[in-house]
């Protein structure tokens, strides 16, 4: 994808997912220990794969809210379905 259409995914998340996520959480945009480094990351995994998007969206939120970075975030979300599935 080229930089032009990443810009955009890039905006889109923090225009309308990363604002919801902080009303929800009452947060502010500095209190979030989201580095750019794992947004970027982010962007990229979710460009790379046909991650859906409301699984997206619960991994953005975590995200946010956390500060960890997609693939640990990833990692808790199959461990935890896991132990709901046994």
């Amino acid at each position: 994808m080229d930089k032009q259409t990443l810009a955009k995914k890039l905006a889109n998340w923090l225009i309308n997912d990363f604002r919801r996520v902080l009303k929800k959480h009452g947060m502010k945009a500095e209190e979030s220990p989201l580095t750019p480094e794992a947004l970027a990351e982010f962007i990229h995994f979710i460009d790379r794969t046909n991650l859906a998007k409301p699984v997206a969206k619960e991994v953005f939120e975590r995200m946010v809210v956390s500060g960890k970075t997609v693939t640990r975030v990833l990692a808790e979300i199959i461990v935890e379905r896991h132990a709901e599935a046994t």
